[in-house]
This record gives C-alpha cells, sequence and structure tokens, in this order.
C-alpha cells in the first residue's frame, strides 16, 4: 500500500512538472520535443523528491534525538530516585537493628 502511494505521489509531481515545463519550453522555443520535456521533468521530479526526503529525514532525526535525550535524563532521574531509596532503606534497616532489644 505505502509502495503504490509513492508511486501514485511520483506521478502526481511528475505530471505537474512536465505541465510546468511544457508550458515554459513554448515559450522558450517555438516546437519544443516532448521527449526533452519529460526528460527535464523527470530530473526535476527526481530532484524534488530528494529534497523532501532530505527534509523528512533530517526533522525525523532531530525529533529522535530529541526523545532520545530526554529518555536519558529520565533514566538518570530514576537512578538518583533508586539511589535514595536503596540509601533510606539502609536507614531504615540500620535503625531497625538499632531499635531492637537486645538479650
Amino acid at each position: 500500500m505505502k509502495k503504490t502511494f509513492e508511486f501514485i505521489l511520483v506521478l502526481i509531481i511528475f505530471y505537474g512538472v512536465f505541465a510546468a515545463f511544457e508550458k515554459a519550453a513554448i515559450i522558450v522555443s517555438d516546437e519544443p520535443k516532448t521527449i526533452w520535456i519529460a526528460l527535464f521533468s523527470l530530473i526535476a521530479a527526481a530532484l524534488l523528491l530528494v529534497v523532501y526526503n532530505v527534509i523528512i529525514s533530517s526533522k525525523l532525526k532531530k525529533n529522535l534525538n530529541t526523545d532520545i535525550n530526554s529518555l536519558k535524563e529520565n533514566i538518570k532521574e530514576k537512578e538518583i530516585e533508586v539511589k535514595q531509596a536503596q540509601s533510606f532503606k539502609e536507614t531504615l534497616i540500620h535503625e531497625a537493628e538499632e531499635s531492637k532489644p537486645r538479650e
């Protein structure tokens, strides 16, 4: 399903670029050849997709790095809480042993 969506997206982008290039080619040349318009349209569409991919991947990397840093901070906080809990437990055990009546 994802590949079908990507293929349809490529076709839509190609058609838009082809239509724009076709109108621009008429201004530049009296009789533009369709093969050259199609070739330049494919190249432009591919470049647009590459730029889109770079933007999306960099955004995802930034979000992942932010999430990873947040998780690391949470782990450090939890480690501190665990150490405090262990210290409290040891203190309670020590106080309980001292308050025990000796025989």
